[in-house]
């Protein structure tokens, strides 16, 4: 099973999503959103059973994450405090290799991964709960 981010959750690019789901929404509620990024902000990644998200630090609410392009608008207080901008999200370089360690794990609930944690981290969890046989990178 695929870990899920925003593309595969909505079925479109972020674009699309913004332009079919957020800007309607926004509309209705008067909310004037700037779709630039704001310069002072970056977000890191995280994957919480399955899907990778990012939280808002304003609101703690959490979104998915396009991992083709990633970028944050927080649907419950848009990024007021940056003057509802987005913001940059910062996608680990080395995602693809942690999708596969946690695909390796049968439940969804198990497959998480916080910035900070390395691959290392993930493969040692893995093989002391007898999960796959690869080598650490």
């Amino acid at each position: 099973m695929k870990v899920i981010d925003g593309k595969v959750q909505f079925g479109c690019d972020y674009q699309t999503y913004l332009e079919q789901q957020v800007l309607p929404l926004a509309r209705k509620l008067e909310v004037e959103l700037v779709l630039e990024m704001a310069l002072d902000s970056e977000l890191a990644a995280e994957v919480n059973h399955n899907r990778w998200i990012v939280l808002c630090p304003d609101c703690l609410g959490a979104t998915f994450v396009w991992l083709d392009a990633p970028a944050q608008l927080c649907p419950n207080c848009w990024n007021g405090s940056k003057g509802y901008r987005l913001r940059r999200v910062v996608v680990p370089e080395r995602y693809a290799e942690i999708e596969a360690l946690l695909k390796e794990r049968p439940l969804p609930q198990n497959r998480n991964w916080l910035p900070g944690e390395t691959v290392d981290d993930l493969l040692r969890e893995n093989q002391e709960h007898g999960l796959g046989a690869r080598e650490g990178g």
